[in-house]
Order: structure tokens, then sequence, then C-alpha cells
């Protein structure tokens, strides 16, 4: 029996096959880990910072569309104005938007090129989006009259005035 003993602990000591992971496989998948981990995250911020600026942007064009069709309407004066606060006409949005609108006439007589600029107040955003809409707008100043009614009105006066020859004549016979 004391042979046996001996030949046991003569044996020297052989791993067969891993048992575990050692320390330096350990760290380096931790150091895979939170690379991985600190990718992702920078990912989530850019998306997150990108779909805020989105929404900013849609909100800029969703003013700057009611603005402009408030100028259509009339229910706003055609007129140039500079960062005008938007709460001051819409009620809805909320503060620290700015709006601009540009009037300048076109070659085209009775023609008006408006812009609308729309921007968030760079003294509360840190980043400020902007939006700019321009639409083509007749000049309410000017009269228009349509093609035919230059010659209807011409064409009324003359028979308004031939009737009224013959009735004269009708009287002294």
């Amino acid at each position: 029996m004391s042979a046996t003993v001996k030949t046991i602990a003569r044996k020297p000591y052989r791993r067969r096959g891993p048992w575990g992971f050692t320390l330096l496989e350990v760290i380096l998948a931790l150091a895979i880990l939170l690379t991985s981990l600190a990718a992702i995250g920078q990912l989530v911020y850019n998306a997150y910072r990108n779909a805020a600026r989105v929404r900013d942007l849609t909100r800029a064009q969703l003013i700057a569309e009611a603005i402009l069709a408030q100028l259509n309407a009339g229910a706003l004066p055609l007129e140039t104005v500079a960062d005008a606060p938007v709460e001051d006409i819409d009620d809805t949005v909320e503060p620290g938007w700015l709006y601009t609108v540009d009037i300048a006439p076109l070659e085209l007589d009775g023609l008006l090129g408006v812009q609308v600029i729309v921007a968030q107040d760079p003294s509360v955003v840190a980043h400020p989006v902007q939006y700019s809409l321009t639409q083509w707008m007749l000049d309410p100043t000017m009269e228009f009259t349509q093609p035919g009614e230059e010659e209807s009105a011409a064409a009324t006066s003359t028979s308004s005035g031939e009737s009224g020859a013959a009735s004269s004549e009708t009287l002294n016979e």
C-alpha cells in the first residue's frame, strides 16, 4: 500500500484541459466589454441628440408654415418683422422661438417674395436650430384686373351709351 502512495505523490501535477479562466483572459474580456459599452453609449447619445435636433427642426417648420398661412390669410400684416417672439402670435408654442419676416419685391410687377425665418433664441438654447420658408405672394397694394374685365367694362359702358342715344332719338321723333 505504501508503494502506491509513493507513486501517486511522485507524479507531477498535470492539468487535463481548461478548468477556468486565467486572470489575463478575464481582464481582456472586461476591456472588450467596457470598450463596446462606451461605443454603444456614444451611439445612443448621438441618436438622442439628432432626434432632438430633428424634433426642433420639425417644430420650426410647422411654426414657419403657420406664420406664412397667417400672412396669406391676412391675419398678420404683410410687413417686415425682425426677431419677434412667436408667443406674441401663437400662445400654444413654448417660449424661446423667434421669427423674422423679410419681404422683397420681385422682378415681376405685383409679386412679392416673402421669407419667414424661424429660429430658437440663442440666449435660451445652446445649439439653436433655424428654418427658412420662402413663398411668392401677390402684392396686396396692387390693383389687379382680370384680362376679360377691361373688355367687358368697356363694352358695358358703350352699350349703355348706345341704348341711351337710341332712347333720346325716339323721344325727339
